[in-house]
This record gives C-alpha cells, sequence and structure tokens, in this order.
C-alpha cells in the first residue's frame, strides 16, 4: 500500500506528528498481516473539548477486495480513552482481529462449527448390555453398556 492510498484525518484535535507516526506504525502492521489491504483511512477523534477528560474516538476503514471493514472505538465508561495512544492501541487491535477472520475466510480456512453428534438409542437389550445407536446422520452403532442389570426388589422385606 502506497501514502496515496493512507489516510489519517483529525477533527476537534489539532495534527500531531508524534499521533501520526503511531498510527502510521500500525497501519504498516495491518499492511504486513495483510497484503490484499488496498486503503486505509483513519479518523483522530476528540469530540468534546468541554471537558478536561477528553475521550477520543478513533475510526478505522480498510478496503479489502470486494469488501471494506470498518472500527469505531467509541469510549467506555472506564476513561481509557482518555488518552489517545490507548485509543488507537484498542482501535487498531479490533481491526488486526477483524483482517484475521476477514483472511482466515478467504484464504481457504474458514471458521469451523463442528455440530454435536445426535443419535437415539434404537434397540437396547437390558440382558446383555448391547444396543444401537442410529444417528441423525443416517449412520447406525453398536455399543456395550458397562452397567450390569439390577434386581429390583423391595427393601426391608422378608423372602
Amino acid at each position: 500500500m502506497t501514502t496515496e492510498s493512507t489516510y489519517i484525518t483529525f477533527q476537534g484535535i489539532a495534527p500531531s506528528d508524534a499521533i501520526t507516526a503511531k498510527v502510521e506504525e500500525r497501519i504498516a502492521k495491518l499492511e504486513a498481516m495483510c497484503p490484499e489491504l488496498h486503503k486505509c483511512h483513519v479518523w483522530v477523534r476528540a469530540p468534546n473539548k468541554k471537558h478536561k477528560a477528553t475521550q477520543y474516538l478513533i475510526d478505522i476503514s480498510a478496503e479489502l477486495p470486494g469488501q471494506t471493514l470498518a472500527v469505531t472505538r467509541h469510549p467506555g465508561d472506564d476513561n481509557a480513552h482518555t488518552d489517545v495512544y490507548v485509543a488507537i492501541r484498542d482501535a487498531f487491535n479490533a481491526m488486526e482481529r477483524k483482517l484475521r477472520k476477514w483472511s482466515d475466510t478467504h484464504k481457504g480456512r474458514p471458521e469451523t462449527h463442528v455440530q454435536p453428534l445426535q443419535g437415539r438409542i434404537a434397540m437396547l437389550n437390558e440382558f446383555t448390555g448391547y444396543g444401537h445407536i442410529e444417528t441423525s446422520q443416517a449412520c447406525s452403532a453398536g455399543f456395550r453398556s458397562q452397567c450390569r442389570p439390577v434386581e429390583i426388589g423391595l427393601f426391608g422385606s422378608a423372602l
């Protein structure tokens, strides 16, 4: 990705060389992990100038072949995003997770969902402990129970 395809926009905050360098460093990391990245636009915003503890908002838009991924990191209740560098870190960490997931689904390693096997006991012989299970995939399997049959009787009765 070239410099022309990287955009950093400051809103409500004066542009800073240190912040720009940090954002460009994190964009380079995104490029290294996902070479398909075409364009990246980052917005650094400080919406509330009235309060002393300004919560920074970082928005990232990443263009990939056939799709655009977006991350909007709004501050939570813990005041962690009063530091612009923490807000940048959190936003780029979220984008890295999205890019990893995108790469996995577009590079032959789709997310797998393992379905638990389901079946029903079709036959059970109480005396031998042998049984048969029919699965939902139209397969059948035999099994042998390790439990022995129990004699049923009344407690305390004289025989």
